[in-house]
Formats: structure tokens, sequence, C-alpha cells
């Protein structure tokens, strides 16, 4: 209690805040937020790396053609999954710097911030099609320009504001509150618009705008042969190009009921 001896307080006291602070540490580690940026960025880079073996690799099973067309899609994927994972991470990490600088401000500008992210949310949600870079810069402007007003109406406001209900001690109190908020709600205001604009440009990476994948070859021919007993079935054959051709143009447009049965050779021309 109260009335031990300070050699014997100070170990319980001690030993309190070490718990305390223990817990918070690895309640800090183990908050999802905080694990979140580095768990988007591994799962897009390792999409990436992945496509950018596999892709050229599948390819070379076919021809050099589809290995340099592998090759190309995997670059793509790499560098698309980079950025993807990147401008995500920085954007979740801006995210929560941002949630804890919001507690250092006022009420007042908390519930605006709120209602202006909701408002852009909307906005964003009932755009149709993707949406342009200027107009990304217009909503990263719009929490900029809140963060500049808010500080700088907050100067003004709190001293007075504090001082009408306390006195002295309240000016003191309100004009050092507006300070802090002339200093944390431009940076506040900054690091929102740097989320919209990662945002955007995570958007602009994601799935969806996918690579257009061009078809490595054709369907593999299927000939159609007849057993004994009159039953029809499909024999697999050695993949060759010229057969799939051949088997694509009399099962396509007004030929889609025939059956490719099989084709010769003849110099440069092909019989079916």
């Amino acid at each position: 209690h109260a009335f031990e001896a300070p050699q014997a307080l100070i170990p319980i006291i001690s030993a309190h805040y070490t718990s305390q602070l223990t817990n918070q540490i690895f309640a800090l580690l183990g908050s999802l937020t905080i694990l979140r940026p580095g768990g988007d960025f591994l799962t897009n880079v390792g999409n990436g790396v992945k496509d950018f073996f596999y892709e050229p690799i599948n390819g070379l099973m076919h021809s050099p053609r589809h290995f340099v067309e592998g090759l190309e899609i995997g670059t793509q994927s790499l560098a698309r999954n980079l950025v993807l994972g990147i401008s995500q991470s920085a954007a979740n990490v801006t995210e929560v710097v941002n949630s804890n600088l919001t507690s250092l401000t006022d009420r007042n500008f908390i519930e605006e911030r709120k209602a202006h992210r909701k408002m852009l949310a909307e906005i964003i949600n009932r755009s149709t099609g993707n949406r342009s870079l200027s107009e990304a810069f217009a909503h990263a402007g719009s929490s900029l320009v809140l963060g500049f007003k808010s500080g700088a109406k907050g100067i003004i406001e709190h001293p007075s504001h504090y001082a009408s209900r306390r006195g002295t001690v309240g000016f003191l109190q309100g004009m050092g509150q507006g300070l802090v908020g002339a200093i944390v709600k431009p940076v506040i205001g900054l690091g929102d618009a740097a989320v919209l604009v990662m945002q955007h440009v995570s958007d602009a990476a994601s799935e969806k705008m996918p690579i257009v994948r061009t078809q490595r070859r054709l369907r593999r021919a299927l000939p159609i042969t007849t057993s004994l007993k009159n039953c029809q079935a499909a024999t697999i054959i050695p993949y060759e190009d010229d057969a799939a051709m051949a088997q694509k143009i009399i099962t396509s447009g007004d030929n889609v009921d025939d059956v490719y049965l099989g084709h010769i050779n003849v110099q440069s021309d092909v019989i079916i």
C-alpha cells in the first residue's frame, strides 16, 4: 500500500509498469493492422515472382516464340505486383499512422474528417469505370485542404473557447491544443491525400486491369475413330500444329457440326 517504504514500493511500481509495457508490446506486434502491410506486400511480390518464372517455362515447353511471350507476361506481372505491393503497403502504414495522430486532435476535427472520408468513399463508389489520375489528385487535394483549414481555424477558436470556460488556464490550454493541431492536422491531411493517391495506383495495378493473355496454341486435334461395334471415340495423339489448325478449320464457322478425322500434307497445301 501507499505507506510502504520506498525500498519496497519502487520494485512493486517497476514490476507493474514493466508488465503493462510488455502487454502493450505484444498487443502491438499481434495487431492485424500492423502485420497486414507486410503480409500484403509478400503476397503480391510472391505472385509476381511466380509468374516471372512460371510463364517463360510454360511457354518454353511449346516453342521459342511462346517462351518470349511468357517472358513478357511474367515480367509485366512482376512489375505490376511490385507496384501493387508497395502502394498497398504504403497506404496501409500511412493509414495506421494517421489513425494514431488523430487521437492528438479535437473531437470536431475527428468528426469532420470522418464525414469527409465517408463523402469521398461514396463518390468513388458511385463512379463508373476507372478513375482518372486527375480525379484522384482532386480528392487528395480536398483532404489536404481540410487539414490545413482545420489547423488554422483551431489556432483562432481554441484559445477563446477554453478561455471562456476556464479563464487564463483555459486560454493557455486552448493555445497549446491549437498549436498542436496546427502541426498535426496538416500532417493528417497530407497522409489522407497520400493514401487516396496510393489507392488509385493500387487499383490501376490490380487485377481490375488484367494483362491480356494470348492463346499459347490451338486446341489439340482429337481425331474421331469408329470401332467394330460402330462406336465413335476420340483418339489422343501427340500435338501437331497442322492437325490443330485442320481441326479448327472444320469445326469453326458454318462447319461446327463437322468432325475431324485426319489430314494429309501436300507440299504447301493441306487436304482435310
